[in-house]
């Protein structure tokens, strides 16, 4: 009973209609779609607060997803953990890299999973005790490292011939390190950008999927539109500061289409290599749009 009194009280800030700035996002939306000189006005911002996505051709077009018919393979990868236990006097952590080949039409094959635990203890590689980020950190480059070793794999077992396109789960952009000390950030930053490199040799395509994507960059270029490219008005655009991208996609995408691919340029995007610039679209999967 006490519970429900104080759920009660705050039910005004857990319960908000929103519907009326997501009309508006969209709305503003499809205002610099009709604009031809809106992409050239954001390729002179230079003093945005938040990340303003890039893009070529045409912003209001929608392409439509085709089924794959022919023989492919997808491969994908994801880690879990166990973190150190502060209670114990030693640094000991535990990382779970497990990863699947799924083949499509191809005769004969058999869908492959593998499990690959590896048990840290001590110092990690700065000779410091194993922390939560010295872990999540680790979990990636391990990720990056068991994708590029099945791609191999798969590349030696079917033939170079076949398709492959290899998944990670989460996003390409680094955001993690964007706000962690410069020795932790430089370190996983350069083992990260070494093995997509080794990937990027292997002609490997590769894709990092988001479900449910909580992103703003499209919202940055409704924002820019709303207070005419003057940032500093905060006023101006803080009506639209809860929608988020996948609420425009939502009323331009049908199911099974994308939109158009847009660069990133968040301030740890910066570090990578031209070749290795991360490059995002939206996607409507039937059940969910998705990154």
């Amino acid at each position: 009973l006490k519970l429900l009194v104080q759920l009660e009280q705050v039910a005004h800030q857990l319960f908000i209609d929103t519907t009326p700035s997501y009309h508006l996002a969209q709305d503003i939306w499809q205002s610099i779609v009709d604009d031809p000189t809106f992409m050239y006005k954001v390729r002179e911002v230079t003093n945005a607060p938040w990340p303003v996505p890039l893009w070529q051709g045409n912003l209001g077009d929608i392409l439509t997803i085709d089924r794959i018919k022919c023989s492919h393979v997808v491969l994908s990868v994801d880690g879990s953990q166990i973190y150190p236990d502060r209670h114990n006097v030693l640094s000991c952590c535990l990382i779970n890299t497990g990863s699947v080949v799924l083949p499509y039409n191809c005769t004969d094959k058999r869908v492959q999973l593998f499990s690959d635990p590896t048990v840290f203890a001590g110092v990690d590689e700065m000779n410091q005790p194993f922390t939560t980020d010295g872990v999540n950190g680790k979990r990636q480059e391990l990720e990056l490292r068991a994708g590029l070793e099945l791609h191999k794999k798969v590349k030696t077992e079917y033939g170079i011939n076949i398709p492959t396109v290899l998944l990670f789960d989460g996003s390409l952009i680094f955001w993690h390190l964007s706000s962690k000390e410069i020795e932790l950030r430089d370190y996983f930053l350069h083992a990260y950008l070494a093995l997509l490199d080794e990937l990027y040799h292997e002609k490997a395509l590769v894709c990092w999927y988001i479900s449910m994507p909580k992103s703003k960059e499209l919202m940055s270029l409704v924002r820019l539109y709303l207070c005419n490219f003057d940032v500093e008005k905060k006023e101006l655009y803080e009506v639209v500061d809860s929608v988020i991208d996948s609420g425009i996609m939502h009323a331009v995408l049908e199911p099974n289409t994308r939109s158009i691919v847009f660069s990133n340029h968040s301030s740890i995007s910066a570090y990578y290599p031209a070749h290795l610039r991360p490059f995002f679209f939206y996607v409507h999967t039937g059940t969910e749009i998705g990154r």
